[in-house]
């Protein structure tokens, strides 16, 4: 961590295995922007100055920071594998207090991916940041239901905790016999945002939590068998068949390489329906067992 500027860069990746210890704390904060952080490989696996690790595990009571101390941004965490990711850790890219926007986050594995960790890249005078969670196929069960092994399994309560700390993106890609299919499973409740809010203080989680976003961007289908609620202004975007490039200013080339500013930015689908198929040929399902579920913004 920097005590003076910006805070630094650390690669932490090999060929093989990667492993952040429970113990460990690798920390890249700064009193101005927070530093990057890449552990396993770079954004989306793509980069030619890491290697990318065969698997990567961020064990719990591990700790990553990336946060402005005083007034800058937060800044970028990567984790990543090509295999499998299971994260139970901690990742910190919060703004600076007086001012600045939380950063981004990415924890993904190519193959397959264990989110059960905790990500917040609040901002107190400014815009809350983003995480990303990209494997292949995602199911996302409700608390204490074991999912299927392949791709990504994420509960409803690790959702809904995401969705107090960030603007949460959820992105599949087809892989070998993997479709990039997106699951909300039966009995799962997403749920987030204040009921009735009239403000409160606008410094707080709570009130952050009101704007955030939940996007789910599927290169297969998105199948929605249980409820997903915005209580606030918080948007929900659904996007089967999604191709790599509508909603981030500047297209997919905002989002290449190292390049993040259009997943930092704010995403714009103001030329699709909010439930879209850019491919024409994907679907989004909703309730397609024929039980009653919803999907509600701004209730």
């Amino acid at each position: 961590a920097g005590n003076y500027g910006d805070g630094g860069n650390v690669d932490l990746s090999a060929s093989g295995d990667v492993t952040v210890a429970a113990t460990a704390a690798v920390d890249v904060s700064g009193v101005l922007d927070g530093g990057r952080a890449r552990i396993g490989g770079a954004f989306q696996g793509n980069g030619d100055d890491i290697d990318n690790s065969s698997s990567t595990t961020i064990e719990a009571g591990a700790l990553i920071l990336a946060d402005s101390k005083q007034v800058g941004n937060g800044g970028e965490v990567i984790v990543w594998s090509d295999g499998d990711t299971t994260f139970r850790g901690e990742i910190s890219a919060r703004a600076g207090a007086v001012m600045g926007d939380g950063g981004f986050v990415e924890v993904s594995g190519k193959n397959a991916l264990k989110f059960r960790g905790v990500v917040s890249t609040l901002a107190t005078n400014g815009r809350t940041g983003t995480l990303l969670l990209d494997p292949t196929n995602v199911n996302i069960t409700a608390a204490g239901v074991t999912g299927t092994p392949d791709g990504g399994t994420i509960t409803d309560e690790d959702v809904n905790f995401a969705l107090t700390q960030n603007h949460l993106i959820i992105h599949t890609g087809s892989a070998d016999i993997e479709a990039g299919n997106i699951t909300v499973e039966s009995g799962v409740r997403i749920e987030w945002g204040t009921p009735n809010s009239t403000g409160g203080d606008s410094n707080s989680a709570d009130y952050a939590q009101n704007f955030n976003d939940l996007t789910l961007l599927a290169t297969g289908d998105i199948d929605i068998n249980g409820h997903i609620i915005s209580h606030g202004a918080g948007n929900v975007n659904l996007f089967a068949g999604w191709d790599g490039a509508t909603g981030f200013p500047g297209g997919n080339s905002a989002i290449a390489g190292t390049d993040l500013a259009g997943v930092l930015g704010p995403m714009d689908f103001s030329d699709l329906a909010q439930f879209g198929t850019p491919d024409g040929f994907s679907r989004v399902r909703i309730n397609d067992g024929g039980n009653q579920q919803a999907v509600q913004v701004g209730s």
